[in-house]
């Protein structure tokens, strides 16, 4: 285990959750809690975010990219540390709600999603070529290698 993966203990200030307003802690990561309601920001600096649980289902229509983790990734005050722990509560969270995923939802970019994030850590941060940027890349360029069922052809007999 290396010192990202630590990121994952409960060091966010889960006290500082409103639960009348955001639920109940469900799980946290790092700067992220996962509540009954959805996502919550508890890192520092202190900054109120909240996403519903019923949105986090949004993507960008031309791309069909995960806006979520796209948008949070474009705030100044989200740390490269931030990124990573809202990157694994992010996918936590859609598996705790899938109920409340929509109906007509036709799937994501995840990919895609990624490799976006990863140039944005590189080449958007101070310090860039950070190693979670790095690391970011790295786990792209191996989930880009693998090849997806339904882009393959089928085989003749």
């Amino acid at each position: 285990m290396d010192k990202y993966d630590t990121l994952l203990l409960d060091w966010a200030d889960s006290s500082k959750i409103d639960e009348a307003e955001c639920g109940k802690v469900v799980q946290v990561f790092g700067s992220w809690i996962v509540t009954e309601e959805g996502l919550v920001y508890g890192g520092s600096p202190h900054v109120e975010y909240f996403i519903e649980a019923s949105r986090l289902w949004e993507v960008r229509p031309r791309t069909r990219q995960w806006d979520w983790l796209l948008h949070m990734d474009e705030k100044a005050w989200m740390s490269d540390a931030d990124v990573y722990c809202l990157n694994t509560a992010f996918f936590f969270a859609l598996d705790f709600f899938r109920a409340k995923q929509p109906r007509d939802f036709q799937g994501a970019d995840t990919v895609g999603t990624l490799s976006l994030q990863a140039i944005g850590l590189l080449n958007r941060r101070p310090g860039a070529g950070g190693e979670i940027g790095k690391k970011l890349d790295n786990a792209v360029k191996r989930l880009s290698s693998y090849e997806r069922d339904d882009d393959k052809e089928p085989r003749e007999r």
